[in-house]
């Protein structure tokens, strides 16, 4: 790649091409050069030089977070995550978002399978039947549906709730579905035809989280009244209220595999462990500084799970309750997380639209999930069209390096990085403003990218049809 005007390899294959910034006149060219000096200049004056990230297969998308976290990665969501859930066999993992929509990845690929978009608000909860045919999601439109797995067809949408519905669970039988909401009450709800069976008014407030125990007599519920409930089936007769413990909003509630023991997450920032054989508060875990959003058990009991709006999760073994670990992977609030049923896998979900995979065993690695569709939307290049003048922004992806004696999982691919190599200024009268292009996005290439070869995702943007800018405007163009 010495002759910077030669484009093809010695193979007459056509040679990837990496741009550099050069002032040229009163815009700005861009001259090609060696991969070794561009990738070097570029990387070195926006210290990006050490960021790496891969993704596992080909068919997948998920991304390895080697070093830097997840800031300015692909997102799975366009906004908050609510509620992530696998599937009783391990092979899916379904998200709700903010963004109205549910999504559901095959396991350990990460692979989006299916994005369904029938809510026409918030999605707050996903839970998936005890036989993995169905799933139900929870919305702030008020309504449940319940859709037909895997093809993700929408069955039936059950309509009762007056107000948002914030949490659904399935019983263990898979003959009930319950649903908690804004409008204080939890709705049982017979299944296959999705009939109303019984409204539970026990609550003062909100109700944020519902759980059935394990033999399915009994169903758990938790808060804006700051209690948790206890309630019998299928009567819906409260049983226990569970209101000497926590001093704020419960957000979650969950039974242990075994049925003895309740937990539940408040946003007074503890976990609350509650003995069902003797009905009376077992511990309290205090670790986190900020509410508690979500907790999960794993399926063997040994561990309890809790998300919260400090940006971390904390691992607590069981019986004891003591702290094992905290995953500080997140950048904003976790709002959800979840046990895959061989314990393997921890899924959270947060704030800003990120799911992470954690590997709880072997090389425990961190995956994020990302939707293709988002990250494309992420490297829409940000211009302006003035009379015809076009500006924007350069995207450089270079080869992806490793760490010294790092090696990829078997299968591998990478994943490049964009380095942002400028900005556009609209010129004329208009005195728009600047606009600004952060660095760190990741751009994506029209084919897989290897980590012996240099990425082939550059995008130039070219001027207008006479070459050049009107009204005093900056523009790129190739020279």
């Amino acid at each position: 790649m010495s002759d910077e005007n030669e484009t093809t390899d010695r193979t007459g294959g056509e040679k990837p091409q990496l741009f550099a910034i050069k002032r040229d006149g009163g815009g700005y060219g861009l001259s090609r050069r060696s991969f070794i000096q561009a990738a070097g200049a570029i990387a070195a004056a926006t210290g990006m030089e050490s960021d790496v990230y891969a993704a596992n297969s080909p068919a997948g998308n998920k991304m390895l977070i080697l070093k830097d976290g997840i800031a300015n990665l692909p997102r799975a969501h366009i906004d908050t995550v609510w509620s992530v859930a696998f599937s009783p066999d391990g092979k899916f993992l379904a998200s709700g978002g903010k963004d109205k929509t549910i999504k559901l990845w095959s396991i350990p690929e990460g692979k989006l399978q299916a994005t369904l978009e029938k809510h026409g608000n918030e999605v707050n909860s996903v839970a998936f039947s005890p036989d993995g045919g169905l799933l139900a999601s929870g919305s702030d439109d008020n309504t449940i549906k319940l859709w037909a797995l895997p093809e993700g067809k929408l069955q039936a949408t059950l309509e009762g709730h007056s107000r948002p519905v914030r949490s659904t669970a399935f019983s263990p039988d898979g003959k009930f579905l319950a649903s908690g909401g804004n409008d204080d009450t939890i709705r049982l709800w017979s299944l296959p035809e999705g009939k109303l069976q019984a409204t539970m008014d026990g609550h003062k407030q909100a109700v944020n989280s519902v759980a059935f125990s394990p033999n399915g007599k009994l169903l758990a519920s938790g808060g804006n009244d700051n209690i948790s409930k206890l309630s019998s089936l299928p009567d819906g007769r409260t049983q226990a209220t569970l209101n000497n413990g926590h001093s704020a909003v419960v957000n979650s509630v969950a039974f242990n595999p075994d049925g003895g023991l309740l937990a539940s997450g408040s946003n007074d920032k503890t976990i609350k462990l509650w003995s069902l054989s003797e009905g009376e508060l077992q511990t309290t875990l205090n670790g986190h500084s900020s509410n508690v959003r979500s907790i999960a058990f794993s399926s063997d009991g040994g561990f309890l799970a809790s998300g919260s709006d400090d940006k971390t999760i904390k691992l607590w073994s069981l019986p004891e309750g003591k702290l094992e670990v905290t995953l500080e992977e997140h950048r904003d609030n976790v709002y959800s997380a979840a046990f895959s049923p061989n314990g393997k896998l921890l899924a959270s979900g947060d704030r800003m639209g990120y799911i992470i995979l954690w590997e709880l065993e072997g090389d425990k690695r961190r995956w994020i999930l990302f939707d293709p569709k988002i990250l494309s939307e992420q490297t829409k290049l940000t211009g302006y069209d003035e009379r015809g003048s076009v500006g924007a922004s350069v995207c450089t992806c270079n080869t992806v390096w490793l760490p010294a004696g790092a090696a990829l999982p078997a299968g591998a691919t990478c994943v490049c990085n964009t380095i942002v190599v400028g900005t556009v200024k609209p010129g004329g009268k208009s005195k728009r403003e600047m606009t600004q292009i952060k660095t760190g996005r990741v751009c994506t290439c029209d084919k897989i990218c290897t980590c012996d070869t240099v990425c082939t995702c550059n995008t130039v943007s070219r001027p207008s049809s006479r070459g050049r800018s009107i009204g005093g405007g900056h523009y790129w163009r190739p020279s």
